[in-house]
């Protein structure tokens, strides 16, 4: 969501707006029939976007990348390490970049420069993350191994795993209400 107005949906042949808002270069907007617009930059299945308010950019999760759109410019793929970076889920925290990756865990960027990591090595039960939701100032993540919340004020771990009844321990899905 970028406003009350305004999405951006991540879908299987790219990325599409649907609102009037100007986000980044109209110029890179294809308009179709049913008032929604098509980046015209990207044409592969997309797998999570982020809007980032305080820039006006997006950030886009594909099947072979991790992008940050500023305008018809400035494009640039962000790395892990010199390897590309898949994001299963990809949003914005307190002006950071929180990525859900399939294989590096959870990475944190602020201006594109990478400033933390979870993986299994520091407290990550799995380095595939399924998906990734902010709510109340904890991040909620899961993966193959359970769930884990990480409380982003104290910076402490909580997990749900086998050992706390999950059958398999593998958590695909899941929702955070009001009450959670």
């Amino acid at each position: 969501k970028v406003d009350n107005e305004t999405l951006l949906f991540s879908t299987s042949t790219g990325l599409v707006k649907l609102g009037e808002k100007k986000i980044i270069d109209d110029d890179l907007w294809v308009k179709n029939a049913n008032n929604t617009y098509n980046l015209n930059t990207i044409n592969e299945l997309c797998l999570s976007v982020a809007y980032n308010e305080s820039d006006s950019s997006i950030y886009l999760s594909t099947i072979s990348k991790l992008i940050h759109i500023k305008d018809s410019v400035t494009t640039k793929e962000l790395k892990y390490k010199n390897n590309p970076i898949i994001a299963n889920k990809v949003l914005i925290y307190n002006d950071e970049l929180w990525c859900a990756t399939r294989n590096f865990g959870l990475l944190i960027f602020k201006e594109n420069v990478l400033q933390n990591e979870y993986n299994t090595s520091n407290g990550l039960g799995s380095n595939t993350i399924n998906k990734l939701m902010e709510k109340d100032n904890k991040l909620y993540v899961s993966h193959g191994k359970g769930l884990q919340i990480l409380d982003l004020k104290s910076l402490d771990w909580t997990t749900f795993g086998v050992a706390e009844g999950i059958m398999d321990g593998s958590i695909k899905d899941f929702t955070v209400t009001k009450d959670t």
